[in-house]
């Protein structure tokens, strides 16, 4: 079974010809839905045209883009046959790379150029288009089909780009030179390993086949792909099959149609949700004031008023209303309801606790005698964020923080291309 990536699963139970079960109805295709519906493809945030296919499901079965569907011209053995091989052999070694289920691959200068360039125009596309909403998640998973690659991959080469083009921007120095030799040399390397075994290069960067990571067998229950169920000669075999992959496609399909995309927001501005408690903190903040004195007139000062040794800064410092304070500590604090509290801690599934704690919501913040909601930003960097970082998110940070200053702020030469400034001489 050489062509392809990935194996048959086990089958489900279903309705065939021969099966003494009706017959289930077609599934019907609202029209929106697209391909195969009869309409265009219409997604609930209006930013998203175009319609992202099922690729491979990563371990926990949460994305099914994870991996990209196998476009190449390269083959290896599949998934199933790979995962019930013998477990011993009277070599260590696999006779050809189709049997190692392993393929040699590299992306080159060119193709990353490409992709650059493709962020780079669906970004300013987004943003001059209907609402102006942008969303990093969506373009890496478009660029990702586009180029058969995982979503994580792209975000790191578009970050990795965006890097370089702000070191020429500083007047640092790329090595372009020493990318071709690489490029030209990882070509060559690749062609003649190919060649060696009589098989077909190909020609450009694979992702890892889904056996490799461990998710063929992680999938299955006592991590046995090849265990066999017992079929009575009622049920049609190969449509129960049919069946099977069709209704997992259709499941793919239906998880990437109703996902949520990331939107493009400043967190720096954006304050957090606040509940019934945090409003009423909030609200009596002046009462609470008129309690307590302000600390603000005992903070200490700075030496010499702030004007520096022998009044150095006199020019640069007003002390009009009185000597320059040292900056307060910037304090903190979550709402919590105690009532929820008992009940969260009264739980005994983990889980379900965890899902009651609304992370980043209900965070105050006091500085300086005034007490205001948190912003995104601030929420983030206690100990309430996210328990499990967004890695994507994580990888194209930089890139996507660079696009909101520009957009929101105006910043320019943070993003995209810049002008290049004359390169630093070698000393």
């Amino acid at each position: 079974r050489g062509g392809g990536r990935g194996g048959r699963g086990p089958v489900s139970r279903g309705r065939g010809p021969s099966s003494p079960f009706p017959p289930r109805p077609e599934r019907k295709v609202h029209p929106s839905m697209g391909k195969g519906g009869g309409g265009p493809y219409k997604h609930k945030q209006d930013f998203v045209k175009q319609r992202i296919e099922p690729g491979e499901w990563d371990a926990d079965k949460t994305d099914p883009t994870y991996n990209p569907r196998w476009k190449n011209r390269a083959r290896v053995m599949s998934a199933e046959d790979f995962a019930n091989q013998p477990g011993v052999s009277f070599s260590a070694d696999y006779a050809s790379m189709y049997d190692a289920m392993h393929t040699e691959g590299h992306i080159y200068q060119e193709t990353k150029e490409n992709i650059f360039n493709d962020y780079i125009k669906m970004m300013d596309d987004m943003s001059n288009n209907d609402r102006g909403v942008t969303s990093h998640e969506y373009v890496m998973r478009v660029l990702a089909q586009k180029y058969n690659l995982s979503a994580e991959r792209v975000g790191a080469i578009v970050q990795l780009k965006h890097n370089e083009e702000q070191i020429r921007a500083n007047g640092g120095t790329t090595y372009d030179k020493l990318q071709e030799y690489v490029d030209a040399k990882s070509k060559e390397v690749i062609k003649s390993a190919y060649e060696a075994y009589g098989e077909v290069d190909p020609e450009q960067f694979i992702e890892d086949p889904v056996v490799h990571s461990g998710y063929y067998i992680s999938r299955y229950p006592g991590g046995n792909p090849g265990k066999t169920v017992q079929t009575p000669d009622l049920f049609d075999l190969d449509d129960l099959t049919r069946r099977a992959i069709i209704r997992e496609r259709d499941e793919a399909q239906l998880n990437i149609d109703n996902h949520i995309y990331i939107e493009d927001v400043d967190i720096v501005t954006q304050d957090v949700k606040l509940g019934k408690e945090a409003k009423r903190v909030l609200r009596d903040m002046p009462k609470m004031k008129e309690m307590s004195p302000t600390r603000l007139e005992d903070a200490v000062s700075f030496p010499e008023g702030g004007q520096g040794i022998a009044g150095i800064w006199k020019d640069k410092v007003d002390n009009s209303e009185g000597p320059q304070h040292r900056p307060r500590w910037k304090f903190v604090a979550k709402i919590l309801d105690n009532e929820k509290l008992q009940q969260k801690k009264a739980l005994k599934d983990r889980r379900i606790r965890r899902n009651l704690d609304k992370g980043t919501d209900d965070v105050l913040v006091e500085q300086d005698g005034v007490l205001r909601v948190a912003t995104e930003e601030e929420a983030l960097q206690t100990s309430w964020g996210p328990r499990e970082r967004n890695v994507k998110e994580f990888t194209y940070a930089d890139v996507k923080r660079a696009w909101i200053e520009r957009k929101v702020r105006g910043e320019v030469g943070g993003w995209g291309r810049v002008e290049q400034r004359p390169q630093l001489e070698p000393e």
